[in-house]
């Protein structure tokens, strides 16, 4: 919601006595979408929730409140296009100038956008760079004071290229919102940074620090500054950008690099300690803790009844529980503290919620337990599911009697069968593909699921120890594999990368993991599916066939780079792959998925009819679901096939 007073930006004098205006440049797009598996498949990270309002409404929100002339908006996202367009941000009636650029380039990083701006020449004075998931609270006066300090160095040495809003806090503050630590030696009487590295808590073993971070000048070394990724650049950045062409990223690239070349270069980066509440939601165990904090108001004005999109939340008691109107509570359920519950929802008999947010449209069946958990619009929990700090996508159906253990994050739209346990650190897709993350990674510590879900094996005799040992390193490499395979291939194909790229990505993935070829089948089955599974949500009855057979055409190296006509053992390995991706998919897809197979060539009768001949097709109730879906199309390839026999005999 946009404020209703407008600020005009802090002017200052140029040397021909014009004015400069000071605007903000904000990232909008995730460039490391692994990050949010599986939740940013279908919602781009900006566009997540907490309390019903996007994570971008809290950043335009605190922009808002600063004295900004302009902010232009860097994404390539229709879905965030589409957001920003119907808002009030770009409405006639916003206080703010808001312009959206997009760039030619299909994958974007900070340095096409920088670069992109360069080019344009919109930037012409110092400027403030953000990201569309930040939440903070920090108070314009401070931001203003940083501003000031920053050009009054500018004034004296225009070698000074930009200055970093860096948070202090405390190590528990700082485990709880990143898997690791930025390590900074700054200069300790200028605050300029001399040195940047990244810690890994119980990985990192040493540092080599660099001659200029521990010269004459006296110097600070600290661990407990977050970097909430919120700088005032000099106008010369982005032109930097454009003279590097390889830098991507503005700490792996811009920041290591101007340090590193400091004796080349000259250019100096300095930092301000600032005070408030300030962090980005760059994991999602980040997103856990700023969605708790905001709960407990460390975050105010932002939290849940602030209302900053027309929400109807309010707090009730002194034990931090919110409720909007139309909140249906059985009258025997408990309500615990700290929770934020959504229009419409509904709690039933029995059911205990406490620590977590229950978003709109919501049902808690009776007897239900939930503990810290993350609850989106639209989800339906069956009775007597017993829940603990997970995250669930909109939509969502949980079935009765489960249990989800800690740190289980699960996609929009996914469905879990009743009866069924999610052990902690698993990740459910929308198709029902389990990944988990691995068990030094449980609280969400990484970007990338890392571990693929394999069936429980008995215990193991002594003397077959270390053979298990010996093959762990090589488990955890497949499943880092398949994870990062099937996630690479299917955001590929969303952006219509071609065939001839996605391959090369796959095999450099293939060669740097071991990876044989039933696993690279298996993720690119993954794929496929999760794309021919959006196809059949969004699409028409009449236009999902045809859809899917485009896909099949246009990325068909993809399979046929690992079956061929003529070894029917490669098809069915193939099928059963498919097969199982749509085990928990109650649309008939498989049976789109065979006709785009057998039509594009990349399966015949034979293989077919293999695969549906053998044990594993039909191995499990789901597996004979599916299978049973295709048997019309079986039954026909199979009697054209014999048709075509017979008639070359009788030739």
């Amino acid at each position: 919601m946009a404020p209703n007073k407008t600020k005009k930006g802090p002017a200052t004098a140029t040397q021909d006595g014009e004015e400069e205006e000071f605007c903000a440049v904000l990232f909008a797009d995730a460039f490391d979408d692994k990050a949010f598996f599986p939740l940013n498949f279908s919602h781009p990270r900006c566009l997540l929730s907490l309390a019903n309002t996007p994570l971008i409404e809290y950043t335009l929100n605190w922009l808002s409140l600063l004295p900004l002339s302009r902010i232009y908006i860097c994404c390539n996202s229709p879905q965030v296009e589409a957001y920003l367009t119907n808002s009030s941000w770009l409405s006639r009636t916003s206080p703010l100038s808001v312009q959206i650029i997009k760039t030619s380039t299909v994958n974007a990083s900070v340095g096409d956008y920088m670069r992109d701006l360069d080019q344009r020449q919109l930037i012409k004075s110092d400027f403030l760079a953000v990201y569309g998931d930040l939440v903070t609270n920090i108070q314009p006066e401070r931001f203003e004071t940083a501003l000031a300090k920053h050009r009054a160095r500018r004034s004296k040495n225009k070698n000074v290229a930009m200055t970093m809003l860096l948070s202090s806090v405390s190590v528990a503050q700082m485990d709880r919102m990143a898997h690791c630590r930025p390590f900074w030696v700054t200069d300790l009487e200028t605050q300029r940074i001399l040195h940047y590295d990244i810690i890994i808590p119980c990985k990192t073993a040493s540092l080599r620090l660099p001659k200029s971070a521990v010269a004459e000048v006296d110097t600070e070394r600290k661990s407990c500054l977050l970097d909430i990724g919120v700088d005032i650049c000099s106008p010369e950045v982005p032109a930097r950008y454009s003279d590097n062409f390889d830098w991507q990223d503005a700490r792996q690239n811009f920041l290591r690099e101007v340090l590193r070349d400091y004796d080349t270069n000259r250019l100096e980066i300095y930092h301000e300690e600032i005070k408030g509440f300030a962090t980005r939601a760059t994991t999602l165990r980040a997103y856990e803790a700023i969605a708790k904090d905001t709960l407990m108001r460390w975050a105010t004005p932002f939290a849940p009844d602030a209302n900053l999109l027309d929400q109807t939340y309010s707090l009730h008691g002194p034990t931090a529980v919110y409720k909007e109107q139309g909140v249906m509570l059985a009258r025997k359920c408990n309500v615990g503290t700290r929770c934020a519950i959504g229009k419409d929802s509904s709690i039933g008999e029995g059911a205990s919620v406490k620590n977590c947010f229950i978003e709109r449209r919501c049902v808690i069946e009776k007897d239900v337990e939930i503990d810290g958990a993350i609850v989106l619009d639209d989800v339906t929990i069956g009775h007597g599911t017993v829940m603990g700090r997970a995250i669930v996508g909109s939509k969502a159906m949980i079935g009765k009697d489960c249990k989800i253990d800690d740190n289980v994050v699960i996609a929009h739209g996914a469905v879990v069968k009743s009866n069924t346990t999610l052990q902690k650190g698993t990740r459910m897709a929308q198709d029902g593909t389990i990944t988990m993350l691995s068990p030094e990674n449980h609280e969400f510590a990484f970007g990338r699921p890392a571990e693929f879900v394999r069936p429980t094996r008995k215990k193991q005799s002594k003397s077959k120890k270390s053979g298990q040992d010996q093959q762990k390193g090589c488990d955890k490499s497949a499943g880092d594999f398949h994870s990062e395979a099937s996630f690479s291939i299917f955001d590929s194909m969303q952006k219509k990368e071609s065939a001839d790229t996605i391959q090369l990505e796959l095999t450099a993935l293939k060669l740097a993991n071991g990876a044989d070829d039933a696993q690279t089948q298996n993720a690119i089955a993954s794929a496929f599916s999760r794309r021919v599974i959006a196809i059949v949500e969004n699409g028409s009855l009449t236009s999902r066939q045809t859809d899917i057979n485009s896909l099949f055409s246009d990325y068909q190296r993809l399979i046929s780079g690992c079956v061929s006509l003529d070894k029917a053992q490669e098809q069915v390995d193939m099928l059963l792959a498919f097969q199982r991706c749509f085990v928990n998919q109650t649309d008939k897809a498989f049976v789109l998925v065979c006709n785009a197979l057998v039509r594009r060539d990349l399966a015949d009768a034979d293989g077919v009819e293999a695969w549906w001949n053998d044990k594993q097709s039909c191995s499990s109730e789901g597996m004979i679901h599916v299978r049973e879906q295709a048997r019309p199309m079986v039954d026909f390839l199979l009697a054209e096939d014999s048709d075509e026999e017979e008639d070359r005999k009788d030739d």
